[in-house]
């Protein structure tokens, strides 16, 4: 038997509909969401005679930026990976 005569459940799937139905985003969105938050509050949260203050502030958007990179190449990859077993 030869990988031509396997079937694939994708192999009629869209590239939509493979996003809508079986990719969830939603565990690293949340932790998206959840810094952004928490950037935004930190103004009220940390006090304004702390050294670290900028530091801290800057920790915050570095990690919204690391965790939307992540989701970004999660997102890459399973799309290539789906656009090569589509060109089989």
């Amino acid at each position: 038997m030869s990988n031509n005569n396997i079937s694939y459940p994708l192999m009629n799937t869209t590239m939509t509909e493979l996003l809508y139905q079986h990719y969830s985003l939603d565990s690293i969105k949340y932790v998206i969401d959840m810094h952004l938050e928490l950037v935004n509050s930190l103004d009220n949260i940390l006090s304004r005679d702390d050294p670290l203050r900028e530091k801290k502030i800057s920790i915050f958007r570095y990690e919204v930026f690391a965790r939307f990179t992540h989701l970004a190449e999660s997102l890459g990859s399973l799309l290539f990976a789906f656009y090569n077993l589509k060109k089989r």
